[in-house]
């Protein structure tokens, strides 16, 4: 095993070992050598696994079929209750949320039927019943984004328990959606959760041995490698993982720790950086589900970060790809190479 570090600046560091497999592979037995990454990540120091040619391996299923294209082709739904939001969906009582859901242009935010958190709401990002996660508009990010803070205001002004603000999106059920029509969801908890514990306490350990911050320092360090670094949007800057814990994970950070100080410009900024990273996205990793987690821990100094991961492509049958390793071992496998998923995307961008 190869042990490979690259020093960023101050205190980053990417380290990685590489070790080759090598085995008689059929039909001819002749030998097949197999590289295998483990990198660790700058954020949380956890360790992931790298093997590109996982991506190749035969899948006992079959190819997506005909009705699976017909449902997404839907504009309305008339069971979908985020097609019959005033029907179908429930409402705050009056003494959490005043106005019971609420609503701006064409998009609702309301309590979340099945929640996993004291405060968990749903907002629909489109009144189409379904569209592919690269053709939401600006202006629909923007409206969704925006009813988002105004509840996280809403809801920490009458509980000032609450500190900690994420904005989440299942993009369809192989990244856990249940309900087809696009809808992100909100969690104002008075709690962290586990990887926003982790990266809080490696960030303050940073500073206090550094005295700058991680996260700024990893972004320059990424710039000044290039190898891995995107682009700077309006209010985000981009990079690809360099550990990455879902496939083609990309990171945007933001220099603004608490999101309920976002200026209605600078929502719309957001929104804009989202959609243009979206648009080559879908080309580059060729999947029509992704996951999405935006953490705001105000009080912390911690920016706000975004991760945007692939998951499986949207057919009745498929293989899962989270197996023993990352549910019962906490080690994600991944098949796409970061430094070629950036160079795809540069390209992409260009177009």
């Amino acid at each position: 095993m190869r042990e490979v570090i690259t020093e960023g600046i101050r205190g980053i560091v990417f380290k990685k070992l590489i070790t080759e497999v090598e085995l008689e592979a059929p039909p001819d037995f002749k030998i097949k050598k197999s590289i295998i990454e483990y990198r660790q990540d700058p954020f949380t120091d956890l360790w992931v696994r790298i093997s590109v040619e996982r991506a190749m391996r035969p899948r006992q299923v079959p190819l997506t079929p005909p009705e699976v294209e017909s449902w997404k082709r839907k504009d309305y739904d008339e069971k979908c209750p985020f097609c019959t939001v005033e029907r179908s969906t429930p409402k705050y009582p009056p003494h959490i949320l005043e106005e019971g859901r609420l609503i701006e242009k064409s998009q609702y935010l309301f309590p979340n039927l099945y929640p996993f958190a004291k405060y968990h709401a749903v907002v629909t990002l489109t009144p189409k019943h379904f569209k592919e996660y690269q053709e939401l508009t600006t202006e629909e990010w923007y409206h969704a984004l925006h009813l988002s803070i105004e509840y996280f205001r809403k809801i920490s002004t009458r509980d000032r328990e609450v500190r900690y603000f994420t904005i989440n999106l299942n993009y369809l059920a192989p990244a856990g959606a249940s309900i087809l029509h696009p809808h992100l969801q909100l969690v104002a908890d008075v709690k962290l959760g586990n990887y926003t514990a982790l990266l809080l306490q490696k960030y303050r350990e940073y500073r206090s041995k550094w005295g700058t911050d991680l996260i700024q320092d990893l972004v320059e360090s990424e710039e000044k490698l290039g190898e891995r670094f995107l682009w700077r949007g309006k209010l985000v800057t981009w990079i690809v993982a360099y550990a990455p814990w879902i496939p083609g994970e990309i990171i945007g950070t933001a220099q603004v720790s608490d999101i309920r100080e976002l200026s209605d410009s600078e929502v719309r900024y957001l929104a804009e950086d989202i959609k243009n990273l979206l648009n080559p996205y879908r080309q580059a990793v060729k999947t029509d589900s992704i996951n999405v987690s935006m953490y705001s821990l105000p009080g912390t100094d911690l920016p706000l970060l975004i991760r945007i991961g692939a998951r499986k492509p949207l057919q009745p049958y498929y293989t899962n790809d989270r197996g023993f390793m990352e549910v019962l071992h906490q080690e994600p496998i991944t098949d796409i190479l970061p430094e070629n998923l950036t160079k795809t995307l540069r390209e992409l961008r260009k177009q």
